[in-house]
């Protein structure tokens, strides 16, 4: 299957009062048509930024420094900004981690939803609003005639997430980056947006990437996992390998530490100590000071990548010690 979306050697730097830092490091993945793949670590860990860096949406004084990105035949790190603005929605949508930051206050959901069909596509306007019509009731939005003209602050939390959906979906993306898109929302709201991601996922064929740092949502939603660490990709794989038999020491912390992920009748276990900042990251593997497995060369040089199972890969020599290894 051949990939829609192919990240490779991506590497991030952010520029602070010291200068440029490093924030992700040597990422690469691949993504096919109709494919779902969670991205998981703690904050802090450079999920968001190499989602942003997909679509080049990255902040000021934030820039990619190496790798290459390619989406459906678009190389996207050797774009102009003119160029990106058509692979940005006809291409590749993002959801928002805040629905209400980034919708328009003083714009009806209807507009905002219509706008880039108009700008896209040269729709006119009765078409880009019956198109922004259909899409509410596509995402489950009750009595869309009128919500078209209500304002976001007429929605509620839930109901501002699948606005913000629709509008991502205007201009039909092969590919959708849902950044945190349950954050904040009530569980059972939570479970209606992850069952209409994959449901217009097997309708649309869209592939997803589902930011997240919650390996429940993961096992409900995902074929296949990326764990991200200190703004590297630490293991990766197909879901039930990843979360089944975890071959890093770091994943097979999350894991334990999930409620239902360790033995039961007994207290959960946490990764002691806190994730590195982008200033004070070790030179070797970033997880040796928190891991029960390190041993001395671990702290001298950043362990690549290596099989461990098909398609099966992690950065962790010493992984076969692992317990749900054996």
């Amino acid at each position: 299957m051949s990939a829609l979306l192919s990240v490779s050697d991506l590497c991030i730097d952010v520029t602070g009062s010291d200068g440029p830092m490093r924030a992700v490091s040597d990422v690469s993945f691949d993504l096919a048509e109709g494919e779902v793949m969670g991205l998981v670590g703690e904050s802090g860990s450079g999920k968001t930024l190499t989602c942003r860096s997909v679509l080049r949406l990255l902040p000021r004084k934030v820039a990619i420094t190496g790798g290459r990105i390619e989406l459906a035949g678009h190389r996207v790190t050797e774009m102009t900004e003119r160029q990106l603005a058509t692979v940005r929605g006809p291409v590749g949508a993002m959801i928002f981690q805040n629905p209400t930051a980034h919708l328009n206050p003083v714009m009806t959901i209807g507009n905002q939803i219509a706008e880039p069909v108009r700008i896209h596509e040269g729709a006119s306007r009765a078409e880009a609003r019956a198109r922004a019509r259909d899409l509410l009731v596509q995402v489950g939005i009750p009595d869309p005639d009128s919500r078209l003209d209500q304002y976001p602050h007429e929605f509620s939390g839930g109901m501002r997430q699948r606005a913000m959906i629709a509008a991502a979906l205007a201009c039909r993306p092969r590919l959708l980056i849902a950044d945190e898109p349950t954050t904040a929302l009530d569980v059972t709201v939570q479970a209606q947006i992850l069952r209409l991601l994959l449901d217009l996922r097997d309708s649309l064929g869209l592939a997803i990437i589902l930011v997240t740092h919650d390996l429940a949502v993961v096992s409900q939603t995902c074929e296949k996992v990326a764990v991200m660490y200190a703004g590297r990709i630490v293991e990766s794989g197909p879901k039930p390998a990843v979360l089944g038999r975890p071959c890093h020491p770091y994943t097979e912390g999350l894991v334990a530490s999930q409620p239902g992920g360790g033995v039961p009748g007994t207290l959960l276990k946490a990764i002691p100590g806190q994730p590195p900042g982008l200033s004070d990251r070790p030179p070797g593997c970033a997880f040796a000071p928190r891991c029960p497995i390190a041993r001395s060369s671990c702290e001298s040089a950043v362990p690549p990548l290596e099989s461990a199972g098909p398609a099966h890969r992690t950065a962790c020599p010493h992984w076969s010690e692992l317990g749900a290894a054996a």
